[in-house]
C-alpha cells in the first residue's frame, strides 16, 4: 500500500489540514489528572515505555531497575481485574538480554510483541525485534528481528494496526526522530518499505486505526477517518503534559484508559489517567 505525502500549515509530513476531526471518529476524550503507577515505579530507575493487552490485565514496560541483565529489559504486571491494581512487575526473561531492550509493543490479544533491541559493539544502531506466543500463558518466542524495517540507523517502535496489516515505526533513519508508515505486503509476508509520515518519535496506533499517539517531548494525537487515509493535523493533550518530559503513549481500544511515562518527578515513571 503506497500512502501520499502532504505537507500542511503547521509544518507536519503526512497530515491533512483538518481542524476539526474527521466525520464518524470519535473524539478523544478529555482525560483526567494522571497519577503514577505507584505499585510498578521503582526511585532512581528508568520505567517508561508502557503497553497493555487488550483487557487490561497484562502491562509491559522496560525498566533500568536493579537485578535485570541488560541496560533496559522488559518487565510485565499482571492482574485478575482492571478494578485491582497492579502485581509486582516480573522481568520477561525470553526477551530481556544483556543488550538494551526497549519500547515494547503488545497486541490486543497479547500474543505478538514488538520491541527494539540495540546489540552492544553492533553497527546497526538499534532494529525491531518481535516475538510471539501460543497462549497467555505460554512462553514468548526467540525474538527475531524485523529486517524490512531496521537500518543502520535506530529503529525504536513499531506500533501494528488491530489486524497486523499496518505498522507505524519510529525512527532516526534521516537524521532526526521520525514516523514512518509501512503495510503487509500479503503474498511476500513481508513489510513494503516506510513511507515517512511526520516529525515525532514513539507513536501508538490505536486499535481503531483512526488515532496515532505519539510524543516530541510532550503528547500528540492525530486522527483520520478510516485506515488508509492521511491522518489530519495533531493535536496536543494538553491535560496529561507536564513541563517536564512526557512520553510512550498508550490508549485502549474505547480510548478511556491512557498510559504514559513522564519525566515530571525528576525519575522516568509510569503513569495512567482516565476519560472524565
Amino acid at each position: 500500500m503506497v500512502h501520499a505525502l502532504w505537507l500542511c500549515a503547521c509544518g507536519r509530513l503526512g497530515f491533512e489540514d483538518q481542524p476539526e476531526p474527521p466525520a464518524g471518529v470519535p473524539e478523544v476524550p478529555r482525560y483526567g489528572a494522571p497519577r503514577p503507577i505507584a505499585e510498578l515505579n521503582v526511585a532512581g530507575a528508568r520505567d517508561d515505555d508502557p503497553t497493555a493487552t487488550g483487557d487490561l490485565l497484562e502491562l509491559y514496560f522496560n525498566s533500568n531497575r536493579p537485578g535485570g541483565p541488560g541496560l533496559q529489559d522488559i518487565y510485565v504486571a499482571r492482574r485478575a481485574r482492571t478494578t485491582e491494581p497492579w502485581g509486582p512487575a516480573q522481568l520477561v526473561g525470553e526477551l530481556s538480554t544483556a543488550d538494551d531492550e526497549s519500547n515494547p509493543d503488545v497486541s490486543l490479544d497479547g500474543l505478538t510483541l514488538y520491541f527494539g533491541r540495540r546489540i552492544a559493539n553492533s553497527t546497526t544502531g538499534m532494529d525491531i525485534y518481535v516475538s510471539t506466543r501460543a497462549a497467555r500463558d505460554a512462553p514468548w518466542s526467540a525474538a527475531v528481528p524485523v529486517p524490512e524495517l531496521n537500518t543502520a540507523a535506530d529503529e525504536f517502535t513499531a506500533s501494528p494496526s488491530l489486524d497486523g496489516r499496518e505498522l507505524v515505526v519510529s525512527s532516526n533513519r534521516n537524521g532526526t526522530d521520525q514516523l514512518f508508515l509501512t503495510a503487509l505486503d500479503p503474498t511476500l509476508r513481508r513489510f513494503a518499505e516506510p513511507s515517512l509520515m511526520l516529525e515525532g518519535v514513539d507513536a501508538y496506533l490505536a486499535p481503531d486505526g483512526c488515532h496515532l499517539f505519539f510524543h516530541d517531548g510532550d503528547l500528540w494525537v492525530a486522527t483520520r477517518r478510516a485506515p488508509g487515509q492521511p491522518f489530519g493535523a495533531p493535536e496536543p493533550l494538553t491535560e496529561l503534559d507536564s513541563s517536564a518530559l512526557d512520553t510512550d503513549a498508550w490508549a485502549s481500544a474505547d480510548l478511556r484508559t491512557f498510559l504514559f511515562a513522564s519525566e515530571r518527578t525528576g525519575d522516568s515513571d509510569l503513569y495512567e489517567a482516565f476519560a472524565e
